[in-house]
Formats: structure tokens, sequence, C-alpha cells
């Protein structure tokens, strides 16, 4: 006797940035994108947050440009 249970998962379709919100997800190459995480801790106003951003090629460009020149 077979008995069967019914599993349900999701699969990333897309992914889009953050700050522009372009697609970042190419059917024939993938994804290319950046990831930005921050976790705070006990003395940030935002204690226990996770914040968590997808950035474009060209917005992360930006930003390092941002931090770099700053």
């Amino acid at each position: 006797m077979r008995t069967y249970k019914q599993i349900t998962c999701e699969k990333l379709d897309k992914i889009y940035c953050d700050m522009c919100n372009k697609l970042c997800t190419d059917e024939m190459y993938g994804s290319e994108y950046a990831t930005l995480e921050a976790m705070w801790g006990y003395s940030s106003k935002k204690d226990g947050e996770t914040q968590e951003f997808e950035l474009c090629e060209d917005c992360f460009d930006k930003i390092v440009n941002f931090i770099k020149n700053n």
C-alpha cells in the first residue's frame, strides 16, 4: 500500500532591486544581484531587527562609490 502526503513549497521566481525596482533575474543567465544585510544589536535603536535588501549591479555600484567617496 502506498500513502501520499501533499507537500507545498515556494520557489524563487524573480528578484527585483529594492532601490530602483529593476528586474535582477534573467531566464537565460539566472539572478545577478547583491544582498545588503544588517543585524542590529543591543546598543542600537533597532535592537533585534534584521534588514535585508537586494540590489542590482548598477545600484550596488552607486552605493560602493558613495561609500568610497565619503
